[in-house]
């Protein structure tokens, strides 16, 4: 009776141990279960997390760009409607990264790179409103703007990294989470898949051990206790079927020879057809041959080499088509593989998020082509944009080169024409009839060197312009005349007048010379004939005056330098190649613009486009002749840097009677102004080192506000201030200077008496006694 005890004793406590077991794996199952479930609602969250922080550093980016396209729009043309995308984009920027700061708050890394992506975001909104307020206020030249145009690029490179930089770190927190959420799921399912081996093995080796036992008790007790075995052995396995059936996942077991020995609850419902009927059948079965042999090679794979493989198909289920996962593990007993354990599970819903995946990414990888096609074009412009800036700048150096030339020049042929005129005056009536040809001659020659260099400044856009009010299509048709003596008779000139063009104010004899210039190249281009065109036409507040011919026309290559100094497409000898140069000069100069257009054995067509203006309410006065004037020995102030123009220019004042005190700079000039009351005039170049001729001519009038003053330039950009100074170009005649000295004095001797004429109504009419005026100084 003991033994019984005994017995029974020891299957309580083998049953208590399976069962157990048992509750232990269904308690591990649930937890693993809820793990990855778990694990992919993170997975989710951080998805959703990332997508928000993309869109908001894509919004970031954005209104920098704005914000660069507004100020480089600004800086090359001067508008202000291009700095609206730079206001709306001072105005959003904070809003975006307030909103990504708000997204990267519970991420240190993601937090610091925010903070440094507003720091260089405030910096380069700041530099490029530095950039704005130097262009506004006229310190923004061309040096300066290409700097700044660099910093900015420099700043919006490091802002792009920067955000580059936060992208790639949430997506490689997006990818680790989403490699935890898998990793999590198939860990499961394999602990899963393990456990419920292990159960079943452990739940048989019980049986049988208990069998073993009872077998080796008593033989008058076999039966009965085989009896309570076999009731033990039923129990567990109706506890092992509740178990296994309890699960959502189809589970079944099958034999070597394809016998299914078991199947839980749901795998039954799924499959309806009786397991017997199953033997030999790929499971689960399926309509598809494809499947159906991946379904095969994975129970071969499990059977032969032991592996653990996954197969997804498609199944029916209650009427309704959805996803699964079929995994085939090796049934492992006593070291061989003696059949395939099956475990099937639902896997529509992750199905569907990685399609929804996919199709985002799908988008996301349009945006990002469409954003690199647009930054593309972007670029492509913005290159022809600089290529364009630098043809400028290269017109520009030779230009400011072309001006500097042209002084320098001015100022030697200011002393080869002062002397010979000067000699010219003064030689003696027997020498006149052999020496005055050959000075005729060195002035003709000095002289054809100075229109040279008026050439040279009309391309360096610093010829002296005297504009004037001209109705433009009565100037053109007195040109027509001209032309048509000039061209020849095999060139037709035709003229095509807009009545309505309307007047402009420019220089009317530079105007003619830059026809003329056109209508010779167009002759030149129409060596068998042509017909030669000159049209106006009225746009709203610009008139354009269009030159067409019908000749030779120019290549791409040549329309490319038609405008550079000394280019030309005629033979050796035949031109200098500044005819353009010297028209886009004075177009320029003249606040207008010039295009050329030209097709090889077609054509040209060059249109100038010229401010327009209103008719002059009467007639232009003619030029007031200044009455001679009788040069009373009066002392002349000569301040002139360069030693040869200052002796010659001191030559010529006494020629014309004047005495001379010479200065070699502007301070030097104060002195002696100061010392000699009895200076009546003052002559000074502009440029000069240190202080300069204007500098010294409004210093004098302060000193003395009757002297008379005459500024000398051979820059053909300098002319008179606003306070009436007269200017006399370099190079000069004798009675150049003789004219305009006593215009000088004749204003000054006004503006005395005025001054006078004021101080009488002021003082009441008394007249004071005049102070007895020094001696003069000797002149130099």
């Amino acid at each position: 009776m003991q033994s019984d005890d005994r017995v029974d004793g020891l299957r309580r406590i083998a049953l208590g141990i399976a069962a157990a077991l048992l509750l232990a794996l269904l308690a591990w199952l649930t937890l693993s279960s809820r793990q990855s479930e778990h694990a992919e609602h993170a997975a989710q969250a951080q998805e959703v997390l990332t997508l928000n922080v993309l869109r908001a550093t894509e919004q970031v980016l954005s209104t920098a760009q704005d914000a660069e396209t507004g100020e480089r729009g600004f800086l090359l043309t001067g508008d202000p409607a291009f700095l609206q995308p730079l206001n709306a984009a001072r105005s959003q920027q904070p809003a975006a990264i307030a909103r990504l700061r708000e997204l990267t708050e519970n991420d240190a890394d993601a937090a610091a790179k925010v903070t440094r992506i507003e720091e260089l975001a405030s910096a380069s909104m700041a530099q490029l409103e530095r950039s704005v307020a130097m262009q506004r206020q006229g310190r923004l030249d061309q040096a300066n703007r290409l700097d700044q145009l660099r910093d900015g690029k420099q700043a919006m490179d490091q802002l792009r990294a920067e955000l580059a930089a936060l992208e790639r770190l949430k997506q490689l927190e997006l990818l680790e989470s989403r490699n935890q959420a898998q990793h999590a799921t198939t860990l499961a399912g394999r602990w899963r898949a393990l456990l419920t081996a292990f159960t079943l093995v452990l739940g048989l080796l019980c049986g049988m051990a208990v069998r073993g036992q009872l077998r080796a008790r008593q033989q008058a007790r076999e039966q009965a206790i085989r009896a309570r075995s076999e009731t033990i052995l039923e129990a567990g396995r109706h506890l092992l079927q509740s178990i296994i059936d309890s699960s959502g996942n189809l589970i079944f077991v099958k034999t070597r020879q394809g016998e299914v020995l078991f199947a839980n609850a749901a795998f039954s419902k799924a499959v309806p057809t009786p397991l017997p009927m199953l033997r030999g059948v790929p499971l689960p079965p399926t309509d598809e041959p494809n499947e159906a042999e991946a379904l095969a090679a994975a129970d071969r794979a499990a059977l032969e080499r032991g592996e653990l493989s996954a197969v997804d198909l498609r199944l029916t289920v209650d009427g309704e088509r959805r996803w699964y996962r079929v995994e085939k593990n090796p049934w492992v007993r006593d070291g061989k593989i003696i059949g395939v354990i099956g475990i099937v599970r639902d896997i529509s819903v992750t199905k569907s998020r990685e399609a929804s995946l996919e199709q985002r990414v799908a988008a996301r990888t349009a945006e990002l082509e469409n954003a690199l096609a647009s930054v593309q074009q972007e670029m492509a412009e913005r290159e022809a944009v600089q290529e364009s800036l630098r043809q400028f700048q290269k017109i520009e150096s030779l230009g400011q080169l072309t001006g500097g030339i042209a002084h320098d020049f001015n100022n030697m042929l200011a002393v080869v024409i002062a002397s010979l005129d000067t000699l010219r005056q003064q030689l003696p009536a027997m020498d006149a009839r052999n020496i005055a040809p050959l000075i005729e001659t060195a002035l003709a020659g000095a002289t054809s060197a100075a229109d040279l260099t008026g050439r040279l400044l009309a391309f360096a856009r610093q010829q002296r312009l005297k504009p004037r009010r001209v109705e433009l299509n009565t100037l053109i048709s007195r040109t027509q005349r001209l032309l048509a003596r000039s061209l020849g008779k095999n060139i037709e000139v035709m003229l095509d007048l807009d009545p309505a063009a309307g007047w402009v104010e420019v220089d009317n004899s530079q105007l003619e010379s830059a026809l003329v210039n056109l209508a010779v190249n167009a002759r030149d281009a129409m060596p068998t004939g042509g017909r030669l065109t000159i049209a106006t036409r009225r746009r709203d507040t610009e008139i354009e005056i269009k030159v067409d011919d019908n000749g030779e026309g120019m290549s791409s290559e040549q329309l490319q330098r038609v405008f550079d100094p000394f280019f030309t497409t005629k033979d050796i000898g035949m031109g200098t190649g500044l005819g353009l140069s010297q028209v886009h000069g004075f177009v320029a100069q003249s606040g207008g613009r010039i295009t050329i257009q030209s097709t090889p054995n077609v054509g040209t067509s060059v249109c100038i486009a010229l401010p327009a203006c209103d008719a002059p309410e009467s007639a232009e006065a003619g030029d007031a002749k200044q009455a001679d004037r009788e040069v009373k020995g009066e002392l002349v102030l000569l301040v002139e840097d360069e030693a040869l123009v200052r002796l010659s220019a001191q030559a010529s004042l006494t020629a014309l009677g004047y005495r001379v005190i010479a200065a070699a700079e502007g301070y030097e000039a104060l002195r002696l102004l100061s010392e000699n009351p009895q200076i009546a005039a003052l002559l000074t170049d502009i440029s000069m080192p240190g202080m300069n001729g204007r500098d010294l001519a409004e210093a004098a009038l302060l000193l003395r506000p009757d002297l008379a003053v005459v500024l000398t330039t051979g820059h053909g950009s300098d002319t008179g201030s606003n306070t009436g100074i007269l200017v006399l170009p370099k190079p000069y005649l004798l009675e150049d200077l003789a004219a305009v000295l006593a215009e000088a004095l004749a204003n000054a001797g006004a503006r005395e008496q005025a001054v006078a004429l004021a101080n009488s109504r002021k003082h009441g009419g008394k007249k004071s006694q005049p102070s007895p005026e020094p001696e003069a100084p000797s002149p130099v």
